[in-house]
């Protein structure tokens, strides 16, 4: 992907110096893991079905099943945008080998042990809520240490940081940089950034249903490689004009995040057309009304777009400073992330029979989920062996917020 040469030239103002951590964008990237805990709470809530859920509830509600489908436009998006603008960081610093080295570590070992151990947890939590109990047996679980459950993430992460040292090893380094530079241009103009944006990576909705991305799948989809790996490709061309996000990104931030509500009002609209039509069973493209399919489409490109390039901008702007709490809870997102989805599911069911609003389960999952995932960090993970794995020995070593060696955000 797209990076920078070694930039001999004194540092731009707004950057900081290299020892220091990224705090913003490292904060960026908790909230875009922990957003997802939230919406495996509350999946089980919509109005248009539970997608394929362990358990119906007969709760519901519109405003979640909104803000799930508005969450999936830029989540997942922005994830892998910042996984790039760090991917990009790495292979500046280290090289394609020290890229290659420490994303192996910081996302292969995880995603090993995690099947090994998580995603029997997943099984066996989804089997109990869905009273499919012939299929807790010892052999049952272990079929399960070949699933990727939500850790498909890490999968397919690892796919696009293997192409992303691929083209930095094969590909010219002006090259790159005259590519990225255009990327960059037009993803930071003021007036053009989220049309350009939208346009450069929307057109691979053309190959998803009209109401997102594809099931991730048992193994990696081209389809959604290619979507998330634009993504990726836009972060590593951001990495070298990352002193200009808090006077491009960071300066109207909110103007980006009303457009891309904007835009997310008129997607519900034709969600809704959609629904009125036969909703999931037009499942292809081409199956649903042709402008109502690139309707869809092109407000959930606008709408992802925008609120992707909102939120840099938001926590470029705001939360810059170090912050004590924050590295915390940022610290602790990517280990939350990994053990949540058993114990949301758990939580779940056992809130499925009571006769309280569907905003209110969700609020009691997570109550009932959030404090186990902080605690068992604080006690099991932060200064042990599954600390270093996860965050590196900077993070778990250094004290005092900001001072990790070699920026936060770039160990994970």
């Amino acid at each position: 992907m797209p990076h920078a040469p070694p930039d001999t030239s004194a540092p731009p103002p707004a950057l900081s110096p290299p020892a220091e951590r990224l705090h913003g964008l490292d904060a960026c990237r908790a909230v875009a893991m922990l957003l997802g805990v939230f919406v495996h709470a509350a999946i089980p809530y919509q109005t248009h079905g539970g997608g394929g859920w362990a358990f119906d509830d007969p709760a519901e509600s519109a405003w979640i099943t909104a803000a799930i489908h508005v969450l999936h436009s830029f989540r997942m998006p922005l994830f892998f945008l910042l996984a790039g603008f760090f991917a990009a960081l790495l292979v500046e610093r280290r090289g394609v080998r020290g890229l290659l080295v420490n994303r192996g570590a910081r996302l292969g070992v995880p995603l090993l042990l995690g099947m090994l151990t998580i995603s029997p947890l997943c099984g066996l939590a989804w089997a109990i809520a869905a009273g499919e109990l012939e299929h807790v047996t010892p052999a049952g679980l272990a079929r399960e240490v070949t699933g990727f459950w939500h850790l498909w993430f890490l999968r397919d992460l690892l796919v696009l940081v293997a192409a992303c040292g691929l083209v930095a090893w094969a590909v010219p380094r002006r090259w790159l940089r005259a590519a990225g530079d255009r990327v960059a241009a037009a993803v930071l103009h003021p007036l053009g950034g989220v049309p350009a944006a939208a346009v450069l990576i929307g057109w691979t909705l053309l190959l998803h249903p009209w109401w997102g991305l594809r099931d991730p799948g048992a193994w990696p989809r081209w389809e959604n490689l290619l979507h998330h790996g634009l993504w990726f490709g836009v972060g590593a061309c951001l990495w070298p004009h990352r002193g200009r996000l808090r006077a491009t990104l960071g300066r109207r931030w909110a103007w980006l995040a009303a457009f891309g509500g904007v835009a997310a009002g008129a997607n519900l609209w034709v969600a809704e057309r959609m629904f009125a039509l036969g909703g999931f069973e037009l499942g292809s493209p081409g199956e649903e009304p042709r402008w109502l399919g690139l309707a869809a489409r092109g407000t959930y490109a606008l709408m992802a777009a925008a609120l992707v390039l909102a939120f840099v901008g938001a926590f470029v702007r705001h939360a810059s400073r170090p912050n004590t709490a924050a590295r915390y809870v940022s610290d602790a997102s990517y280990w939350a992330y990994l053990i949540h989805f058993p114990l949301v599911v758990a939580a779940g069911r056992a809130a499925a029979g009571l006769a309280v609003p569907p905003e209110a389960k969700v609020l009691l999952v997570l109550g009932a989920v959030c404090p186990v995932l902080l605690v068992t960090y604080a006690l099991l993970v932060r200064r042990t062996l599954i600390g270093r794995i996860l965050n590196g020995p900077a993070r778990v070593t250094q004290r005092a917020a900001g001072r990790g060696p070699r920026g936060g955000a770039a160990a994970v």
